[in-house]
């Protein structure tokens, strides 16, 4: 009973009569992919930079002297892509919702009669924009993990210095 309640109050914020399962469903599942994209790339492009800084000889493995491990930066690369995908997804859906006014029962003129003449842009981006919101801090999540992954696991004398302010200098 609890869930109905949650999902009538989605649905205020929706275009009238909209079900909104296709939606929860491709952005749920869009960000458990996401997530799992981001950080298996991560970690198969840090691990073959963590391997170039390692030789073997007589099976011991050691540290090249003065290898020095890439950026973390250049280590995530690409890997948040996916959720950029996502993003762009989520916009298709106010584009859909703006267009399913035009369509079907024609309620673009009821809408344009209501006193609120924000109400269409309301029902139409409100929940695109809060899907592209929590898409960014699932994606903010992952790159702390695999920052934390990077820091963690690479060697102290292979680390670059202020990985955290190179970290800050890219997102900005």
């Amino acid at each position: 009973m609890r869930s109905t309640k949650t999902a009538l109050r989605f649905d205020r914020f929706a275009p009238p009569g909209m079900p909104l399962k296709h939606m929860t469903d491709s952005f749920v599942g869009g960000n458990i992919i996401a997530a799992l994209w981001a950080f298996f790339a991560f970690l198969i492009s840090y691990s073959a930079d963590l391997d170039d800084l390692y030789y073997t000889y007589l099976g011991v493995k050691h540290i090249y002297e003065g290898a020095v491990m890439p950026d973390f930066t250049d280590t995530l690369g690409g890997s948040l892509i996916i959720f950029n995908i996502l993003a762009l997804w989520m916009l298709g859906y106010a584009v859909y919702f703006y267009m399913s006014y035009y369509r079907g029962s024609k309620s673009i003129y009821t809408m344009r009669r209501l006193p609120d003449r924000w109400e269409i842009h309301k029902r139409s981006i409100t929940l695109p924009l809060l899907a592209i919101a929590a898409i960014l801090v699932v994606a903010f999540v992952m790159t702390m993990i695999c920052f934390a992954t990077y820091m963690i696991f690479t060697p102290d004398q292979c680390l670059q210095p202020h990985q955290w302010a190179k970290l800050w200098r890219n997102i900005i």
